[in-house]
Formats: C-alpha cells, structure tokens, sequence
C-alpha cells in the first residue's frame, strides 16, 4: 500500500461498498380476495383472544391469481365504541401462495378489530403487513403496507380482504 494511502480511509471506503450487488425492484403490490370466514370470533360478540380463520381467492399486481389464508387473534383489552360494538387490538399471520407457480408470500399484521356496531354485528379489521418470508421467486421479498377485512358472523360467511402497499423481490 502506498505510504499516502491512509489504512482506516481504505477500511472506512471498503466498509460502504456493499457486499451483495443485489439491486432491489420495488413495486406496487396490491391484493384483492374473498372467502369464508370459520374461528371463535364468528359466534357472537367479538371476545379477547377469539380466533378468526379466513381463506379464499386473491388477484394481484405480484401474482395473476392464487389464494390467501389469515389467522387473526384479537387481544387481550376491548374497547367500547359508540355504537356499542367492541374494538380488540389484533395480530395475525397470513398467507398467499401463487397459483401458477405455488410460489408463497408470507406475511404477519397487527391492527384493529371492530364490531361495526352492536355486540354481534359484522366485523372489520384495519391492520399493517410486513412481509415475514417467502418461497421461489418470493424468497427473498421484502415489504409491506396496509391490510384491511371484512367479515360476515357465521361460519363459512364471506370475508373480503385487501393488501395495499409495496414489495420487493
């Protein structure tokens, strides 16, 4: 090394080079689905730590088609709303896998879960997505955005679901 040439400015420039070349591409990433809804929060009023299991078909801009499952677990302390319904903070683990290729998305939300009015009465959650893992082309995607569902009381009732934000992979 030449004399000129300071050791800890080589080090300190060698330090900012990154050491994978991976160039990421962003991109929207929005998911539309509807499906049947099963778990313990379909019966009744919402409750702490009742289960809402979802699944069904999705469309995207990432994949053409494929299919989603949701696992939601209210928590522990409601909240009464004006309409007399209840609000339970949630989190949940989520899943979308490709129908062409089988490729998977993983993901994991926390957000709200609110009666839309009386105790009993249709529910709503308005959450946030990151992406946890993936599978093939998703392997190593990363992400994340705004998670929104609906869901009828009753088993096997219609739920719809909707992943808004950004991906890369």
């Amino acid at each position: 090394m030449p004399r000129w040439m300071n050791p800890m400015l080589v080090v300190l420039v060698l330090a900012l080079v990154p050491v994978s070349a991976r160039a990421w591409a962003f991109s929207d990433f929005q998911i539309n689905g509807a499906g049947t809804a099963g778990g313990t929060c379909q019966i009744g009023t919402l409750t702490p730590v009742c289960v809402s299991n979802s699944g069904g078909q999705v469309a995207g801009t990432a994949i053409a088609s494929g299919t989603y499952t949701l696992s939601l677990t209210a928590g522990p302390a409601g909240l009464v709303q004006a309409t007399g319904g209840t609000c339970f903070p949630a989190n949940s683990t989520g899943q979308i896998v490709d129908a062409a290729t089988g490729d998977v998305i993983n993901f994991k939300t926390v957000g709200m879960l609110c009666e839309a009015g009386i105790p009993g009465s249709q529910y709503y959650y308005n959450g946030a997505y990151g992406i946890d893992s993936g599978t093939g082309q998703f392997a190593t995607a990363a992400g994340g955005g705004s998670l929104t569902a609906t869901f009828q009381k009753g088993f096997d009732a219609p739920t719809f679901i909707k992943l808004d934000g950004t991906i890369a992979f």
